[in-house]
C-alpha cells in the first residue's frame, strides 16, 4: 500500500516550466561507432604535433542590459452642478530616443527629471495632482492634467551563437538584432546592451593538447581524445583563428613554433656500421611508437562504444536528467522518442512563490497536480513525476495541450 501525502508548507526552491512543442529541436545519439575506417595503415609512423582544440560555440550569453520607459498618465476631471467628482485615467508609453536612454543610463536623468534609484531601477518622481474646481462656479467643463515619468530597469539578455534573435524578460525581442545592441520595443521602450565579441565567434577555444598523428587521425598525450580530418577538410576563418573543421565537430589549429634561433646542424656519420646501426634503432623505435598508437587508438574506440551504450541505457531511464548533466544546462528537458532520437525542450524558471502543490485526498496520483500563479492569471497542470516523492531542489512540469 503506498501513502502519500502533500505537506502544505511553502517550497522555497524554483521550479522549471518546459512546453512540450512538437517543432523543439531533434537529436540523434548513435548506439555505436565503427572506427575500423579511422584506422591508419600500420606501415606509418605517427609524427609529434601539438594542436589548438575548439569546440562549436554552445554558449549562452547573458548580457547586462538596460530598459528606459516614459511612462505618461492622464486624467480628464470634472465635476456637476452639485458637486459630485467625475474622472477618466489614461496610461500610456511615449517613444523613447535612443540619445535620451543613454543619457538615462550614464547620467541618470531624462527630459522629465533626475531618476532616484529604487532597488534595481531609477524613477522620476513627478506626481499627477488634481485641482478638483468648486461647484457650481466651476462645474460642466472637462479638464485635463497629464504628468510624465521616466523609469531605467535594469535587466539581462540572453542570446546563443546562430539564435536568429535574443530573448530578455522585459518582452518579444524577435524584430530586434544582437549585434546593434539596442531594440524598439512595441510600447515606445528602449532596450540598450553591449554585445559580447565572443558571441559572434563559431567556434571557442578549449585548451592546447599535445599529441601526435599518423595520417588523418591526431591523438592526445594522455590517449584519451582524438580526432580525424584530412587534406580536403573544410577550413574557415573564425574570429581572427584559421580552424580546420574535424569530422567530429570539433575544430583545429596546427600549433607552430617558431624557434628563437637556428638548430645547430649536426655532424655527419662517418661510419658504415655506426649509420647502420641508428637506422635500425629508428626502424625500431618507429614500429614501436606506431604499434602504441594503434592500440591506443582501439581502446579509445572501445571505451567510445561502452559510453555510448551507457548513454542511451541513461536516456532510457531518465532523459531530462541524462541530457542537463551532459550538456551542464538546467533550463533544458528531453524526451527520448526512440530510434536513437531524442527531442530537447527550453524551460522557464518559476519563482517559488509563483506555484503551489495541490492537496489531494483518497488516491495517490503519480503525477499530482500543480496550480502555477502567473501575473496575469491561474493555471493548474500536471508535474512530470515517477512518484509522490516530488519536493526535489528542482521540479520540472509538463503542458498538456
Amino acid at each position: 500500500m503506498l501513502v502519500c501525502a502533500v505537506i502544505g508548507e511553502p517550497i522555497s526552491t524554483s521550479a522549471w516550466l518546459c512546453p512540450y512543442d512538437p517543432a523543439d529541436a531533434l537529436a540523434r545519439i548513435p548506439t555505436s561507432y565503427n572506427c575500423s575506417w579511422i584506422i591508419p595503415p600500420a606501415e606509418e609512423t605517427p609524427r609529434a604535433l601539438s594542436v589548438h582544440i575548439y569546440r562549436p560555440n554552445t554558449q549562452r550569453y547573458d548580457t547586462v542590459a538596460h530598459l528606459c520607459k516614459v511612462v505618461v498618465q492622464s486624467v480628464t476631471y470634472s465635476v456637476n452642478f452639485f458637486g459630485a467628482r467625475y474622472q477618466n485615467s489614461s496610461e500610456t508609453h511615449a517613444v523613447v530616443p535612443l540619445e535620451s536612454c543613454k543619457l538615462m543610463i550614464q547620467h541618470h536623468k531624462c527630459e522629465h527629471g533626475t531618476l532616484i534609484q529604487s532597488d534595481d531601477f531609477w524613477a522620476t518622481s513627478n506626481p499627477l495632482v488634481i485641482q478638483w474646481p468648486t461647484a457650481p462656479l466651476g462645474c460642466c467643463s472637462e479638464r485635463t492634467v497629464t504628468v510624465s515619468n521616466c523609469f531605467l530597469v535594469r535587466t539581462v539578455v540572453h542570446m546563443r551563437h546562430g539564435a536568429p534573435f535574443p530573448d530578455s524578460p522585459v518582452g518579444n525581442l524577435a524584430q530586434c538584432t544582437y549585434e546593434s545592441g539596442n531594440c524598439v520595443l512595441q510600447d515606445g521602450s528602449v532596450l540598450v546592451w553591449t554585445p559580447s565579441k565572443q558571441e559572434s565567434c563559431r567556434f571557442t577555444p578549449i585548451m592546447k593538447m599535445k599529441g601526435r598523428q599518423l595520417g588523418d587521425i591526431w591523438i592526445s598525450d594522455s590517449k584519451e581524445f582524438a580526432l580525424s580530418w584530412r587534406e580536403t577538410s573544410d577550413r574557415v576563418v573564425d574570429c581572427g583563428a584559421r580552424l580546420i573543421l574535424s569530422d567530429q565537430g570539433y575544430a583545429v589549429a596546427p600549433a607552430i613554433r617558431r624557434p628563437r634561433s637556428t638548430d645547430i646542424d649536426a655532424g655527419i656519420v662517418t661510419s658504415n656500421q655506426l649509420a647502420a646501426q641508428l637506422l635500425a634503432v629508428e626502424g625500431s623505435v618507429g614500429s614501436a611508437v606506431s604499434s602504441l598508437f594503434h592500440h591506443a587508438l582501439s581502446a579509445l574506440c572501445d571505451r567510445t562504444n561502452l559510453l555510448a551504450f551507457a548513454l542511451h541505457t541513461s536516456l532510457a531511464a531518465n532523459p531530462t536528467l541524462t541530457l542537463r548533466n551532459l550538456l551542464g544546462r538546467n533550463d533544458i528537458a528531453a524526451s527520448s522518442l526512440g530510434s536513437n532520437l531524442v527531442q530537447i525542450h527550453r524551460c522557464m524558471a518559476i519563482p517559488a512563490n509563483n506555484f503551489k502543490l495541490i492537496p489531494f485526498n483518497g488516491t495517490c496520483f503519480s503525477k499530482p497536480m500543480v496550480r502555477i500563479v502567473p501575473p496575469s492569471a491561474n493555471w493548474s497542470k500536471i508535474i512530470n513525476g515517477k512518484n509522490c516523492g516530488l519536493l526535489y531542489q528542482q521540479i520540472t512540469f509538463r503542458i498538456f495541450v
